[in-house]
């Protein structure tokens, strides 16, 4: 999921277009690395968690 710079710049400049300015352009882009952020830490958990049932049970 990892953005290039210039797609990054590409997006800021159709947020721009649309008339949004820098501060809700901040907003938006922290709102979608939140989500990312939670997104990746729940599947990491699943996954962790998972892990360690398995490992029990194969005691």
């Amino acid at each position: 999921m990892s953005t290039s710079l210039f797609e990054r710049k590409y997006e800021i400049g159709l947020y721009r277009s649309i008339g949004y300015n820098k501060s809700n352009i901040t907003k938006i882009l922290g709102l979608e690395m939140f989500f990312i952020s939670f997104i990746v830490y729940t599947v990491n958990r699943t996954i962790l968690k998972n892990s360690i049932l398995s490992n029990v049970n194969d005691l």
